[in-house]
């Protein structure tokens, strides 16, 4: 309907064999290069005091293998030290001891994490998610077909018309 739209568009186009294929992660940019540590602003007025530059997603990056590695018991400042290698000893000493600190004062653990149903878990605990049912489920039963139930209404249904 577009004068000269043959000549502007060719009909020759023909599909691929094989087409591309993205994942979602990949076309909006969410793949692993970001870190599951978020910083807040406390996080910022820390790294400020830095006489290094330290960016901020390295600080996240060091903040969350530190709370990866300390799963049940928090790491010492040797195996700080044994992470993150390339990073100087006088930097990496404060990072570990703010992060020390800011984990023991909020007595969990800076990553969240989801609550599975373990057995430590309370049933009204509203953080655990995906909790396994203590009692098996029971239907209602359907008893429009039971035959007991049939008959108890047939007798019903004659002794009602023998009494009117």
């Amino acid at each position: 309907d577009v004068p000269h739209y043959e000549k502007i568009y060719s009909s020759t186009c023909r599909l691929p064999r094989n087409l591309i294929k993205l994942s979602a992660f990949d076309a909006l940019g969410l793949d692993a290069e970001y870190a599951d540590y978020d910083m807040d602003s406390d996080d910022e007025e820390f790294i400020k005091t830095f006489k290094e530059d330290i960016t901020p997603m390295e600080f996240e990056r060091m903040i969350e293998t530190m709370e990866k590695s300390s799963e049940n018991t928090v790491i010492s400042l040797l195996d700080a030290k044994q992470l993150f290698s390339d990073v100087n000893h006088d930097t990496l000493a404060q990072i570990y001891d703010y992060w020390l600190n800011k984990r023991l004062s909020l007595r969990i653990p800076l990553l969240p994490e989801i609550k599975t149903g373990s057995k430590e878990l309370l049933p009204t605990d509203p953080y655990a998610a995906f909790r396994k049912r203590q009692e098996k489920m029971l239907t209602r039963k359907n008893r429009k077909n039971d035959e007991a139930s049939y008959s108890k209404m047939f007798k019903l249904k004659q002794e009602i018309t023998r009494a009117v």
